[in-house]
């Protein structure tokens, strides 16, 4: 378990030991630097331990998170409730926990695998295979083609028969997202996901 806390004295390194055997590992604060990369800096220092949970619904889906950590999650609601803190949180817990994490926005996610597919990739290739899991922020907000969607789906359906975690956010109920995008992307993120509304 790695730990919250800058230790490395400028290195960005740490030393840590396993079975008599030395492993150089990521500090905390290159962490937080990727993490700003990956988010923003908004949502840099943003975690479950900082969300604030002012209701009981708050409340109840913050222990469901923790619940749910190592598992899919759908997370939806309004614009403006706390969605990303959440999806920032969720990142590292799963960092902390060693868990070797992707972060896209569902923007960001589209043009990497056009970029991808232009170079004749196979799709899943964009990500190691040893990626544990993935984490795609505002998804069913980009009003896209039917080639994008059918990128899309491909890329969701790669994830459900590879048994990978994936954790998405967005604003929209599944029975809108199907309208959205079709049938096909919104039933593989029913199979897959535990539902949290916010």
């Amino acid at each position: 378990m790695r730990k919250r806390e800058c230790s490395c004295e400028g290195t960005g390194n740490i030393y840590i030991k396993i079975d008599g055997m030395e492993y150089v590992d990521q500090c905390y604060c290159v962490f937080l630097e990727r993490k700003r990369s990956d988010i923003g800096e908004l949502f840099q220092n943003k975690n479950l331990l900082n969300y604030k949970c002012e209701t009981n619904k708050q409340k109840e889906n913050m222990k469901k998170i923790k619940l749910y950590i190592n598992k899919s999650l759908y997370v939806y609601g309004e614009v403006a409730k706390g969605k990303t803190h959440l999806l920032a949180g969720i990142y590292e817990e799963l960092w902390l926990k060693e868990k070797r994490v992707y972060f896209y926005t569902e923007s960001q996610l589209i043009d990497r695998i056009r970029s991808e597919k232009i170079k004749d990739k196979e799709l899943f290739y964009i990500f190691d295979t040893e990626w544990d899991t993935f984490i795609i922020d505002d998804f069913g907000k980009k009003v896209m083609a039917d080639w994008q969607i059918s990128n899309l789906f491909d890329f969701i359906d790669e994830l459900y028969k590879r048994e990978k975690q994936v954790v998405i956010s967005s604003n929209y109920t599944i029975e809108t997202l199907e309208e959205k995008y079709g049938i096909a992307i919104a039933r593989r993120i029913d199979q897959k996901c535990e539902h949290l509304e916010v």
